[in-house]
């Protein structure tokens, strides 16, 4: 679904009519609150300058949609891939990296002169403007949850709402479908984590 239709199906399922513009923020805040369980994991190749064996990659300029940071690992120039390994900010012998409170990520201690950074990470949900509709806009969330989405954009809506029975089963709906699709992301994406699913389905996690 587009924005677009998820305005008209909400439109419909709360009975209620609003501003483009509040729908869309009720669209962005539900996105904010599903970012940490959809686990959109991405890569990024980051070529770096290497000065006596440090590099710094800008968060906000490089990878400006970043969630979580997962991993980071290095391709020498003519080399082969190598991983690295998350350290501490105060290590100053080991090879890897860290995450900066400056808005960086430290390579540090590396014996290469020159090459490429892969990061992987989790990735903020988000609208794009559609390429196909003026107006319109698309999700960086995979299509079969945008039920989920839809739920708790008639969530947002009915926050106002006086009918506490309507409004309670809407925010009802809307959590049991965000535990079921973290449960599901997580089972995919950290097949490592299998073992919590049963219980993040449950609400125990």
């Amino acid at each position: 679904m587009t924005a677009n239709d998820i305005i008209s199906r909400a439109e419909i399922l709360v009975e209620e009519e609003y501003a483009s513009t509040d729908w869309k923020g009720f669209m962005e805040g539900v996105l904010r609150d599903l970012t940490p369980s959809a686990k959109i994991l991405k890569d990024e190749d980051i070529t770096v300058t290497i000065s006596s064996g440090e590099a710094t990659m800008t968060i906000s300029s490089t990878l400006p949609n970043l969630y979580e940071l997962v991993d980071v690992s290095f391709l020498p120039t003519g080399g082969r891939n190598r991983p690295l390994r998350r350290i501490a900010p105060t290590d100053s012998v080991s090879v890897g990296w860290s995450r900066m409170e400056n808005d960086t990520i430290h390579l540090r201690n590396l014996p290469w002169t020159a090459g490429t950074a892969t990061v992987k990470y989790y990735e903020n949900l988000s609208m794009t403007a559609s390429t196909v509709t003026t107006g319109d806009y698309t999700f960086n969330l995979p299509a079969q949850h945008h039920e989920v989405l839809l739920l708790g954009v008639c969530a947002y809506a009915m926050q106002k709402e006086e009918e506490l029975d309507r409004k309670s089963d809407f925010y009802a709906e809307y959590m049991m479908g965000k535990r079921k699709m973290m449960a599901e992301r997580t089972a995919e994406i950290e097949p490592w984590n299998r073992q919590y699913v049963a219980q993040i389905k449950v609400g125990e996690a």
